[in-house]
């Protein structure tokens, strides 16, 4: 059971009686928070990190690793070696109330760097590129039976605007810090890393019931 919440860690609730209605007794939740222990630049944190979630996915059959797995509902992203071990976890954005990041497969087709001349003509990235950063790392959708890839539109990027971190409002796709993002991301990863999405937002979950 997951306790994060946006930019802070909610603690096991702890139930008392409350005396005040002697007849129609209620309950009172006491809930204490404390400072998020994942910030935007990144953690190594041992504490963090033996919470980190399994990379394994299961493409046609084969169990493979990972190499970032996005925990969609906690803001969180981490960061795996090639090997399967967390190297680091960071707090990141995703998608908002009616544009929820979806969960599943993915891999890296590419990256793409400013100012994103080579996208698709039309593209928000060709018409809006600064809303960006520096890079992007564009991802595929994996069919995990056939292994089969499709274009989903959705990326992995930094911004324009860093105090979206930790929130609820992108399209879909997961913004980072633009120093980690040029730094670290954009040089780690190739074409055919896997990325893990999971964890989806429970109103998510509720849309896609509905929709059958």
């Amino acid at each position: 059971m997951y306790a994060l919440a946006l930019g802070a860690v909610t603690a096991t609730a702890v139930v008392t009686p409350n005396r005040a209605t002697a007849q129609n007794v209620t309950d009172t939740i006491k809930v204490d928070t404390f400072e998020r222990s994942v910030p935007p630049e990144g953690t190594t944190n041992p504490e963090v990190l033996k919470n980190a979630p399994s990379p394994e996915v299961v493409v046609k059959g084969d169990t493979l690793n990972a190499r970032i797995v996005v925990d969609i509902r906690n803001n969180t992203l981490y960061k795996y070696d090639k090997e399967g071990n967390p190297e680091k976890a960071y707090l990141i954005a995703t998608g908002g109330k009616y544009t929820r990041t979806k969960p599943g497969i993915r891999r890296v087709s590419h990256i793409e760097h400013y100012p994103y001349k080579y996208a698709p003509a039309g593209s928000k990235r060709r018409r809006n590129p600064r809303a960006y950063g520096k890079h992007i790392i564009i991802l595929d959708i994996v069919d995990p039976k056939t292994g089969e890839l499709s274009r989903i539109g959705q990326f992995i990027h930094g911004n324009k605007d860093e105090s979206s971190i930790g929130k609820k409002v992108s399209l879909g796709c997961m913004r980072m810090n633009n120093k980690v993002m040029n730094e670290e991301m954009s040089k780690e990863f190739k074409r055919g890393d896997f990325v893990l999405l999971m964890n989806p937002d429970p109103d998510w979950q509720e849309k896609k019931k509905k929709k059958k």
